[in-house]
C-alpha cells in the first residue's frame, strides 16, 4: 500500500502501518504576493524540525526507515 500525505501527516496524524517515508525534502506553501496582491502556491524546502517529524512517522509503533 502507498499512502501520499500532505505536511497535516507530519504531526498529527499516525498510520500504524508505516514502515519506509520516501520524503521528498519539499512542501507546498501559500505565500502573499504583494505587488500582484494575491496568494500563490510556492514550492520550498522543509526545515530540519519537519525532516526530522516526517522520518518519525515511519517508526512512531514499529521500526521503519526514511529515505530521502
Amino acid at each position: 500500500m502507498m499512502i501520499f500525505c500532505t505536511n497535516v501527516a507530519e504531526t498529527s496524524l499516525t498510520i500504524p502501518s508505516v514502515r519506509l517515508v520516501i520524503d521528498s525534502s519539499w512542501a507546498k506553501e501559500a505565500r502573499y504576493d504583494v505587488k500582484r496582491r494575491l496568494t500563490a502556491t510556492e514550492t520550498v524546502r522543509i526545515s530540519r524540525s519537519s525532516a526530522e517529524q516526517r522520518k518519525g512517522r515511519a517508526r512512531r509503533t514499529a521500526p521503519g526507515h526514511c529515505v530521502r
